[in-house]
């Protein structure tokens, strides 16, 4: 374990280090999302002048939802961005990280971590900062909310693990898997969680960890009735086992094949 702390602490130092160096990393982030916050901002005001009656929403928890659920997907990026083994696998790439002596699958994810990433999460965390100070969120409230945000991006982060690791069976259905995902990342982005709390689809949907953005976090900020929170809660717990066995199971499976393929 020591030996998989040591090489985690030196991929963050070289990612910190990239972004101090090379500067142009740096203009590009910041004017990246500059223009992303535009349109963000763009599409919170069509959200909330067409749908803010029927979800119930005021236009605070229409921000906050919108600025949390992008939060969530960058946060992870930082372990994903530039990498998939749809592409990997058959290109051979993965091999370097089988040769380390750590476990693979840690030196996977917590190799080229994205320095452009980490900029795009300090930024989205200043601008977080910035709406609790003008909403005056009480403390206990921001304490909360942050515990629960860093289990809902820990499920979510072993979500794209367990999605992932499925190239290792079979990259065509992994593909199919990634469409499946953006149709739900698309429905949760454009038409908030309250929209289907009282439909069939809210089971569906739990699985995906985004779907707690709105039926979680979005009640806690705004200090509104959370719906049966001790259930969410415990519907996360599971779904972060679930994911996690998937995980690590598909990639064993998939590196015994693998190194006898290689």
């Amino acid at each position: 374990m020591k030996k998989e702390i040591n090489y985690i602490n030196e991929n963050f130092k070289i990612m910190l280090k990239s972004l101090i160096e090379y500067k142009s990393n740096f203009y590009s982030a910041l004017a990246e999302q500059f223009f992303y916050y535009i349109a963000l901002g763009i599409l919170l005001f069509v959200l909330y002048d067409n749908f803010g009656d029927i979800v119930g929403w005021s236009l605070k928890e229409f921000i906050f939802y919108m600025v949390l659920f992008d939060f969530l997907l960058i946060f992870t990026n930082i372990f994903f961005w530039g990498k998939d083994l749809v592409f990997d696998i058959p290109s051979g790439d993965l091999s370097q990280y089988i040769n380390k002596p750590i476990n693979p699958l840690i030196a996977y994810i917590f190799s080229r971590l994205s320095a452009e990433t980490i900029l795009q999460v300090v930024i989205s965390s200043l601008f977080i900062l910035g709406l609790i100070l003008h909403y005056q969120i009480s403390f206990v409230t921001i304490i909360l909310t942050f515990l629960v945000l860093l289990l809902i991006s820990f499920v979510f982060f072993l979500f794209r693990i367990a999605i992932t690791s499925f190239a290792f069976k079979a990259i065509g259905f992994t593909k199919y898997l990634y469409k499946f995902e953006n149709t739900f990342f698309f429905i949760m982005q454009q038409y908030p969680t309250p929209f289907f709390m009282k439909t069939k689809l809210a089971r569906v949907l739990m699985f995906y960890p985004f779907f707690f953005i709105g039926s979680l976090l979005i009640p806690m900020v705004s200090n509104t009735p959370i719906w049966n929170i001790s259930y969410q809660l415990t519907i996360l717990f599971i779904l972060a086992i679930i994911f996690l066995f998937i995980g690590i199971a598909n990639w064993k499976q998939g590196l015994k094949k693998y190194e006898a393929f290689g």
